[in-house]
């Protein structure tokens, strides 16, 4: 400050801040669930509620939620989920309705509580 009155000119400050961070919700039991290549999965879009929605991986189906509430209006067919710092890609296969997408497993990896997801 002292030397833009000096000098009678201004300075210009730039600050980069955080956006709102997407997250993995919870796990039955709080245990990784492993995900396989090429196997379906069902992400819910549970907004606010990811930290009390436990996802699960049973004989029929697996499940994850994301704290995105307006993930399926903001994807769809063909595009990818990128979750924990891309270590785990889900492929968008079809949007079933406004809260759950079906989507396909790109590579096999164990997948935690609150990872962070990108929508690229």
């Amino acid at each position: 400050r002292q030397i833009t009155q000096e000098k009678d000119s201004h300075a210009a400050c730039l600050l980069d801040t955080k956006g709102p961070e997407i997250r993995t919700a919870m796990l039955k039991d709080h245990a990784p669930i492993k995900l396989e290549k090429g196997q379906e999965i069902i992400v819910e879009a549970v907004g606010d509620a990811y930290t009390s929605f436990e996802g699960y991986k049973n004989e029929t189906e697996t499940r994850i939620g994301l704290s995105y509430g307006r993930l399926c209006s903001s994807v769809k067919a063909g595009n990818r989920i990128l979750v924990a710092d891309g270590s785990v890609v889900i492929e968008v296969v079809e949007i079933l309705n406004e809260r759950e997408l079906k989507g396909r497993v790109m590579n096999s990896k164990e997948l935690g509580e609150r990872k962070n997801c990108n929508l690229p």
